[in-house]
């Protein structure tokens, strides 16, 4: 039962799908109830009437033009008087929205009819367009072709920097293990040398064999700063070199 102060559009908002057919709840209920309006005016609900609500079918049926505008006159006669809206009109407005929910109820009562078989002729394709543009023969494969040619140009110019680049690192391990070679050698002898002067670990300060031996650690470590140096410097310009990228490449 409607309940003291209810308006008809809080009725209508649960079944108008979210408000997307708000209108057409309102021009439902009206047609579904028209006893419970006082005038036969939607804003003129009955206290304590019962309502029968209208289902999704019927508020689809209804053509949206055809609730608003029956809506419209609804408001119009509310707000201004009965009188400001011709009776005729308003009859027309709500035979509108009737007859739009019986030709639904009446399409979907219909029984369905026999299958028919019909069987059309094949559509011959229409002819090509004179005036379109069309691409000369071998152009999309020549693209394609030269496209490729830089992508394998470009392979080719990355694998030889990596060759280039592993032949580098190779070379560097090997000078290293030369230089470690050397340092352990000058050591071993450095150690020998102080063992015949006394065997205590002491250098003696006039020993040329000491200094001699001294020496030959600092050149074997100086060479191994140099080495190091000459490393990253090649492995900066090997990188920058790499990442240049011919004039004729295409991204």
């Amino acid at each position: 039962p409607v309940k003291p102060g209810e308006a008809l559009a809080r009725i209508a908002a649960r079944i108008d799908g979210g408000g997307a057919h708000h209108e057409q709840a309102l021009a439902a209920l009206l047609v579904a109830n028209p006893d419970a309006f006082i005038g036969s005016n939607i804003n003129r609900l009955k206290r304590g009437a019962v309502l029968r609500l209208p289902s999704q079918s019927e508020l689809t049926a209804i053509g949206p033009a055809h609730a608003r505008r029956l809506v419209h006159l609804q408001i119009q006669a509310w707000n201004q008087g009965a009188d400001s809206v011709d009776a005729s009109e308003m009859s027309a407005a709500l035979a509108a929205v009737e007859s739009d929910i019986a030709a639904s109820a009446a399409a979907a009562e219909r029984p369905a009819g026999p299958g028919r078989l019909e069987i059309t002729p094949a559509q011959e394709p229409a002819p090509p367009d004179p005036s379109a543009e069309t691409s000369p023969p071998g152009a999309t494969a020549g693209h394609a072709a030269g496209a490729t040619e830089d992508t394998i140009a470009s392979r080719e110019v990355e694998i030889e920097h990596l060759r280039q680049r592993v032949a580098q690192l190779e070379g560097s391990n090997e000078e290293m293990k030369q230089v470690i070679a050397i340092q352990d050698e000058a050591l071993a002898k450095a150690q020998e040398r102080l063992s015949r002067n006394g065997g205590d670990g002491i250098v003696a300060a006039g020993s040329p064999w000491s200094w001699a031996g001294l020496a030959g650690l600092l050149l074997a470590g100086l060479a191994i700063v140099l080495k190091y140096r000459r490393a990253r410097v090649s492995t900066g310009s090997g990188s920058a070199a790499g990442n240049r990228r011919p004039r004729w490449h295409r991204p």
